[in-house]
């Protein structure tokens, strides 16, 4: 099981409250990306808010998948919205993958890419990767929750990329947003 969580738009916002920046094809960034994430083979999306009453307003969208998380903390950075999504996810979920909020374009295909590596692929962490740079999203299995759980200020894990590069596998994207990713083979 997959549990994914998307984190709160930080940048471009343009009003305090409002959980996604600017429209996209007249569309809520926060919208196309749930739109993309729920296309996925994720089996559990936790959207993770500061202002829920507005979020709930902005993005009218029904599944069973989606769970709205209320966090208050967001202002001591996006570590503490990763802290309460985790909490808020299955207890049986094996992974999760951080998806950032305000990134205006998160293909269904690079979700499904990173889930379908890590099924075949024994690495603690998934992630894509334009030029071998980590890029969102990032999936990391159940065994580094713990230290996910410590993060702080606005590490969103990247630092666990660091950490434990021998237990990462990258899947390529061609380009940082226009295309699809590679193949992925394990």
């Amino acid at each position: 099981m997959i549990s994914t969580i998307i984190l709160p738009a930080r940048r471009f916002r343009p009003a305090a409250g409002q959980n996604s920046p600017l429209p996209l094809k007249d569309k809520p960034v926060l919208r196309s990306i749930l739109d993309s994430v729920l296309a996925s083979e994720a089996d559990e999306v936790i959207c993770v808010t500061d202002d829920l009453a507005a979020a709930r307003r902005e993005i009218l969208l029904a599944d069973s998948r989606l769970i709205w998380h209320f966090n208050s903390a967001t202002v001591l950075g996006q570590s503490t919205s990763v802290i309460a999504g985790l909490w808020a996810s299955h207890p049986e979920s094996d992974g999760v993958m951080l998806v950032a909020g305000e990134l205006p374009v998160v293909r269904t295909e690079r979700i499904n890419a990173l889930i379908a590596r890590f099924e075949c692929s024994p690495a603690s962490i998934i992630v894509g990767s334009s030029s071998e740079q980590p890029s969102n999203p990032i999936l990391f299995r159940r065994e580094l929750y713990p230290e996910l759980l410590t993060l702080s200020g606005d590490d969103t894990g990247l630092s666990l990329v660091g950490k434990y590069r021998e237990k990462t596998a990258l899947v390529e994207w061609q380009e940082e947003y226009g295309s699809a990713p590679n193949s992925c083979e394990c």
